[in-house]
């Protein structure tokens, strides 16, 4: 279950009078500018946010592939240098 406290920090970028304490085991908005968001508000952050986390999961796993795949090209880019230099041998 997504945590209410979460989403309005990343909705709102965290800031001031906004408070969330847990009441009978339940995570709620307890202060908000502006007044309480209504429960369909809070539902509609909760998705947004879920899929923000999601489509940042497959951006990241995207970026690892990247990285892991450039530090092969250089990997191999170093080793054809240092081969043509003669400072490896060939059989490396």
């Amino acid at each position: 279950m997504t945590n209410i406290a979460e989403v309005i920090g990343w909705k709102f970028n965290h800031q001031p009078g906004m408070n969330c304490r847990t009441i009978d085991g339940v995570l709620r908005i307890i202060a908000f500018p502006g007044g309480i968001p209504s429960q369909e508000d809070q539902d509609k952050w909760i998705a947004e946010y879920e899929a923000y986390l999601g489509e940042k999961a497959v951006a990241d796993e995207h970026e690892k592939k990247i990285k892991a795949e450039m530090d092969t090209i250089i990997r191999s880019q170093a080793v054809a240098n240092l081969k043509a230099r003669k400072e490896l041998p060939e059989n490396y």
